[in-house]
């Protein structure tokens, strides 16, 4: 280091976090509204075999919501759309939704097994763009907890496939210092400056 002598415990010790790349999705052209109806047309799709999402207009549902017809604790509802074209497409997902909190029913998306995005739920609305590859899959699921919530819920989500897009990256570096036992309980992380 520049100003001080540095020495790091051999086994925990703190460590600067480093970076991370976010890509932004900004979708040109005219857009496609996906329904159940006409989604297999652009994608091989495959709706939840248990709690099955349904249309409400041009808005997708999913039936593990809170309602009048019962809660379903536990439950992660999903639909899977593949991309099995050669080229890549941008999805817009528009999202409208009360459920008991965002860190205990939310939806989620992934794409080829990784999460991206982040998770809305809560009293909430807005949209999110992301880039689909080609040959990629699509996970969107809606996912409920063990906890019983007092009031019913509603979530209801927009589809639409945008035929261009524009892509950007953008890096923040992270400030600060991160213990390397951070997941390791009962341990003492340490770094001496002199």
């Amino acid at each position: 280091s520049t100003y001080f002598t540095v020495t790091n415990d051999a086994n925990y010790y703190f460590t600067n976090p480093g970076s991370f790349t976010e890509v932004t999705v900004t979708p040109t052209g005219t857009a496609i509204t996906m329904t159940l109806g006409t989604v297999g047309s652009y994608f091989t799709f495959t709706n939840d075999a248990t709690y099955p999402w349904y249309m409400d207009g041009n808005y997708w549902r999913p039936k593990n919501v809170k309602d009048a017809n019962g809660e379903y604790h536990s439950t992660d509802s999903k639909i899977t759309l593949v991309n099995g074209s050669a080229t890549a497409v941008a999805l817009k997902l528009s999202y409208d939704m009360n459920t008991e909190s965002s860190s205990l029913d939310y939806i989620y998306i992934k794409v080829n097994n990784t999460a991206i995005g982040s998770h809305w739920g809560g009293r909430t609305s807005g949209n999110f763009t992301f880039e689909v590859p080609a040959n990629a899959t699509v996970e969107i699921h809606y996912r409920k907890d063990g906890s019983g919530n007092p009031s019913d819920e509603y979530v209801k989500i927009l589809l639409e496939q945008y035929p261009g897009y524009t892509t950007q990256s953008v890096t923040t570096t992270l400030q600060g210092w991160t213990p390397t036992n951070i997941t390791n309980t009962n341990t003492t992380a340490k770094t001496t400056f002199k």
